[in-house]
């Protein structure tokens, strides 16, 4: 179980719970202006990542109930759209991920919840352990970054291996369905 501990930090069991840091009214990972938490761990590390800080497990900060009261204050202003969980990898880091986006989507059900991963949707829907987060996900951008494939010119990703997936759709027809702005109207 996940909770604060008397000294406000969010733990599991003795383990503090970290992530590496906080973008407010962002316009760059996702559709709207929004709130990008970056958390701290990734197993993935890619060749050429922009956030090679976020990979080592006892980097970053404690995410303390300070920590969290001033992200959803700011999440709560009607100006802002949506929550990005990008890293690091929110997947590997995910007592802090699902924490957060339960809490999000219960506070903030109309707002979109983006998730960054290097996990392809076909790992994620084949270990049950992720099924909690993504069912709360609205937009997956799933894939390691692939430097043989940069693209600066692709939307919200890196690489051309990349996808942008319409979780709900997805997790309907059991199969993914890639996510195109002009059809979802946001």
């Amino acid at each position: 179980m996940v909770k604060f501990n008397k000294w406000g930090v969010l733990t599991k069991g003795h383990d503090e719970i970290r992530y590496a840091g906080i973008d407010k009214y962002e316009y760059n990972n996702g559709i709207g202006i929004g709130v990008t938490l970056f958390t701290q761990f990734c197993s993935h590390q890619c060749i050429g990542c922009h956030n090679p800080e976020t990979w080592d497990k006892d980097g970053g900060e404690m995410f303390t109930k300070d920590v969290y009261n001033d992200l959803f204050d700011t999440l709560a202003d009607d100006q802002i759209t949506r929550l990005t969980l990008s890293g690091g990898d929110p997947l590997d880091n995910l007592n802090l991920s699902y924490f957060v986006a339960h809490n999000f989507k219960k506070r903030f059900p109309d707002k979109q919840l983006w998730i960054y991963t290097g996990y392809t949707y076909e790992d994620l829907i084949a270990n049950p352990k992720y099924n909690q987060v993504l069912e709360l996900c609205d937009i997956l951008v799933d894939g390691p970054f692939d430097i043989n494939q940069k693209d600066l010119s692709l939307p919200f990703r890196g690489s051309a291996n990349q996808r942008i997936i319409d979780m709900k759709n997805s997790l309907e027809l059991s199969r993914p369905i890639l996510w195109r702005q002009e059809e979802r109207h946001i």
